[in-house]
């Protein structure tokens, strides 16, 4: 698995990441991260708590295409799913 974009707030702030085509929350990554589930990426431990950051010799996680929490259509970030369940 890995990591293709990040939602962001209106202020910038990342609020989930795009995995493998499925967006998902911060906690939900760092604990997919945590198990080796996703390549190119580490977890940190700072002042607000566990982060994510890109190892050496992958693109920066800031560099990935960022996208309006607003504008996903995803139950994740309170918007409707794109196909039903079958």
């Amino acid at each position: 698995m890995h990591i293709q974009a990040r939602a962001v707030d209106s202020k910038q702030h990342t609020q989930g990441y795009k995995v493998s085509g499925r967006w998902m929350t911060r906690p939900n990554v760092v604990r997919l991260v945590r198990r080796g589930r996703i390549r190119g990426v580490g977890v940190r431990s700072g002042k607000q708590g566990e982060f994510i950051a890109a190892l050496p010799d992958f693109p920066r996680l800031y560099d990935l295409p960022a996208m309006n929490t607003s504008k996903i259509r995803s139950r994740v970030f309170g918007g409707t799913r794109t196909r039903s369940r079958r």
